[in-house]
């Protein structure tokens, strides 16, 4: 069963395309929040946090005492580097499958903030695991003028033609938690294989022997295959592997 997003992610959303899209233009003013709130059928608290989510991003600014203001986007595709490094703010494209468990939500903030502190923000496409929603999310961030894209990729053994042709045309690309082999696209992941085997000798040092490994299915992906790989060809006892198209969404206190 399909998660219903938060009222507030729904407004962010729809003011988000309407700002992107010149629908509000650049330097117009918002409606009011009671306005809006009335508009939607939402309550004041949800119109406020959809409201901090695009200032928070660089979309908006709010003043005191004057109202809401849509920001200045500087999306000229013709800018040289040194402008680039001038205008303000810019935008940086994050296509994801999803951030509603605890790491996706630690790695987005930690992405956010350092994007904000060198002058950028964020506009956040999700995939929901989707390689067709994940090409098409790309293309719409490229048609909005994104100076740069961090992409964490769906599971798949194919790799995104997008993606391939974003290296090849020298586009500014960095992916998640995924290593392209032969593929000269800068990364940042963890040692996956290491992070196997040590989880892996930890419950073997306790004393369990029949030892399952859940995962959504791995199919061709790279550090997948890492994880799964550490088991058979670094420890030197028999395990019982079992396979489960199927992963927990995190692993807290509560699960």
């Amino acid at each position: 069963m399909a998660i219903e997003s938060p009222l507030y992610e729904k407004i962010y959303l729809l003011l988000r395309d309407e700002i992107l899209s010149g629908k509000i233009a650049s330097g117009e003013s918002l409606p009011p929040e009671p306005v809006l709130s009335q508009r939607y059928g939402v309550s004041r608290i949800t119109t406020t946090r959809a409201l901090q989510i695009l200032s928070e991003q660089g979309l908006i600014v709010r003043i005191r005492g004057k109202g809401t203001f849509v920001r200045k986007l500087a999306f000229n595709k013709e800018e040289t580097p040194g402008e680039l490094a001038e205008s303000s703010p810019k935008p940086i494209g994050y296509v994801v499958p999803n951030f509603r468990d605890t790491y996706g939500i630690e790695l987005f903030s930690g992405i956010e903030c350092a994007v904000s502190k060198r002058g950028g923000f964020l506009i956040v496409e999700r995939t929901y695991g989707d390689p067709d929603r994940e090409q098409e999310a790309i293309r719409r961030l490229l048609e909005l003028g994104v100076k740069g894209l961090i992409v964490y990729p769906v599971n798949g053994k194919y790799y995104n033609p997008e993606i391939l042709r974003l290296s090849l045309e020298k586009f500014p690309v960095v992916l998640v938690d995924r290593l392209l082999p032969r593929i000269p696209i800068p990364s940042f992941t963890t040692d996956n294989r290491m992070a196997a085997y040590l989880l892996t000798e930890h419950l073997l040092q306790c004393g369990h022997r029949n030892i399952a490994f859940l995962a959504h299915a791995i199919d061709g992906t790279a550090t997948l295959e890492d994880r799964y790989a550490a088991t058979p060809r670094r420890i030197a006892m028999q395990t019982y592997l079992s396979h489960r198209n199927s992963a927990p969404r995190s692993f807290q206190k509560q699960n």
